[in-house]
């Protein structure tokens, strides 16, 4: 120790009466929360989190109470569903990439779901795709490369095209109970 800087030591002792803090699990949800605190006893608290939290039953809070009055101002560790909601609209905006990722699904629901940009890239081992109806307009040129092409329709398919060619290496079957050309 130098003269410069002396220590000092300083003891800090809880005082008898103000805010305390400390952890408690959530024991039952209602519009105020009910919670467990770590000597056993169960008291009310309001919620006061900045962000967006829905409890749950268990989930462990940093809780502050000052006489009769409770606060939940944490969340330590939440069991149940994490969700982000709001009342109104939600905006999520990056100056970078945004990346959503799981371990098992994520799954977009809505009455109308759109996606708007310059520039989309999928890639899957598979797809599945299931539509009551479908429409595709493609300004440009619409590209399908495979390694085989199934197609099947159940009632009567239609091919419009000002002009069309079929090339093949091999063999062309036609095959139906009338053929008309031309």
């Amino acid at each position: 120790m130098s003269q410069d800087h002396p220590a000092a030591v300083v003891a800090i002792h809880p005082p008898s009466s103000g805010p305390r803090l400390g952890h408690a699990r959530i024991v039952e949800v209602t519009p105020t929360l009910r919670v467990l605190r770590e000597d056993g006893a169960t008291v009310e608290a309001t919620l006061a989190v900045a962000a967006p939290y829905k409890p749950s039953l268990d989930d462990e809070v940093l809780l502050i109470r000052e006489g009769a009055r409770a606060y939940v101002i944490g969340v330590l560790r939440a069991r149940g569903t994490a969700r982000l909601e709001a009342e109104g609209d939600l905006e999520i905006a990056a100056g970078g990439e945004v990346r959503i990722t799981s371990r098992k699904r994520v799954a977009v629901e809505g009455p109308e779901i759109h996606f708007t940009g310059h520039r989309l890239l999928a890639v899957f081992q598979s797809a599945t795709e299931r539509f009551g109806s479908l429409l595709q307009s493609v300004r440009d040129l619409a590209s399908l490369r495979a390694g085989q092409l199934e197609t099947t329709v159940e009632g009567t398919s239609h091919t419009r095209a000002k002009s069309a060619h079929l090339i093949t290496k091999e063999q062309v079957h036609i095959n139906g109970k009338t053929i008309h050309l031309g």
